[in-house]
């Protein structure tokens, strides 16, 4: 994909430099993968599009101490720079795991494969198993083609060429030789909202507005493709955890 693009103009739409926003983000990536890590112990690990490092700070919070990233995208590699991050910058990604196999235990790729063309994605994956130790894992996050808002998604980037049910994510790393691929259903809706004293506020009709949609959303889903929905993840993203 053609880089002569400065991708920040779009990151930076909702992402800045402030410590507020920067401890915001750090929580969230944690909450996002956090349930799907290895120990630290395993080994070193890496971050595919790290952005402006936010998941890289998270794993240090948790004490990962190897750890690094790469991303083509000139002015996000040096924000993460300037946090003193250990990250790199690379326009040639498969040259670049190519350079390092079988060097982590651990490789994350967080909203980056959507944006690689379809017929390089499976070339993407087998990047990433080839610079995986044996035993190691990668963690994947790509757009929901199963959420209610998967078309706004999809398209509230320019660059994303592509969105993933739970079974074209699967196809994808399995193709590329993991042994295994699970997606881990998002437990929407979840139980109803419950009413209480002095508990009808915002929250709370915001709570139960978002559980009836993904309530209908899923009937939905369920009578057009004739299919028990109770697991469907149906949140924005979907997380694969694919083994070596």
């Amino acid at each position: 994909m053609n880089n002569d693009f400065d991708y920040g103009i779009y990151y930076r739409a909702f992402h800045d430099d402030s410590d507020a926003h920067a401890q915001h983000m750090v929580q969230w990536a944690l909450d996002q993968v956090e349930p799907h890590l290895l120990p630290s112990a395993a080994g070193p690990v890496l971050d595919i599009g790290c952005g402006m490092g936010f998941a890289l700070q998270a794993l240090e919070h948790r004490g990962y101490t190897d750890v690094q990233g790469v991303d083509r995208d000139r002015s996000q590699v040096d924000a993460c720079l300037a946090k003193g991050l250990k990250v790199q910058r690379s326009e040639d990604l498969l040259g670049w795991l190519d350079a390092r196999e079988g060097q982590f235990a651990q490789i994350m790729m967080l909203d980056v494969l959507e944006h690689i063309p379809v017929e390089q994605q499976i070339a993407v994956a087998r990047g990433i198993h080839k610079a995986l130790k044996p035993g190691g894992r990668a963690l994947i996050r790509v757009p929901n083609a199963n959420s209610i808002l998967a078309s706004r998604w999809k398209y509230i980037d320019y660059t994303h060429t592509s969105s993933f049910t739970e079974h074209s994510v699967r196809f994808v790393l399995l193709n590329a030789g993991f042994k295994t691929c699970m997606v881990p259903p998002d437990g929407q809706p979840g139980p109803r909202p419950k009413l209480r004293r002095g508990s009808w506020g915002w929250a709370f009709r915001q709570d139960l507005a978002r559980w009836l949609l993904r309530h209908f959303w899923r009937r939905v889903l369920e009578l057009e493709l004739n299919l028990d929905g109770s697991k469907l993840p149906l949140g924005l993203n979907l997380v694969a955890v694919a083994d070596k």
